[in-house]
């Protein structure tokens, strides 16, 4: 059994500066998310078991105290920001969260793979993998 937990954030951080821009049709960044997903479906095709994936929200704690700006989002580019609630969206219509979505379709998924501005060739690929790994997340 191979399990993995990646670290969301960071994985979004890194691609969005890795890649070229790519936006959906109404113009919303979405290149780091399709960085993320081409990472999470690799280690699926690398035979990974289960793959959780987690984003940091900004929750203030007792850390703001001690140190300013901490996790608070100052700073964080528009293009990047905007990405965190459309990875979280994308995998939970995907299977990804603890259990599956209600009423998760077929018709949702296609919608989120048109928002990631795939080809016709490529979004069919990517809603083939993407049902293979919510059938394997279920199983």
């Amino acid at each position: 059994m191979n399990v993995y937990l990646v670290d969301g954030t960071y994985e979004l951080f890194r691609h969005y500066y890795a890649l070229p821009s790519a936006r959906d049709e109404h113009g919303m960044e979405v290149a780091a998310v399709r960085g993320v997903l081409r990472s999470v479906l690799g280690m699926i095709k690398e035979g990974a078991t289960y793959i959780a994936v987690a984003t940091d929200h900004v929750i203030e704690s007792f850390r703001n105290d001690l140190w300013p700006g901490y996790k608070t989002g100052d700073g964080i580019e528009p293009d990047l920001l905007t990405q965190f609630p459309l990875l979280e969206e994308v995998l939970a219509h995907s299977g990804y969260v603890h259990a599956p979505v209600e009423g998760s379709t077929r018709l949702k998924i296609r919608r989120l793979v048109r928002r990631l501005a795939l080809t016709e060739h490529d979004a069919a690929v990517w809603l083939g993998m993407l049902r293979q790994i919510r059938w394997k997340l279920l199983e």
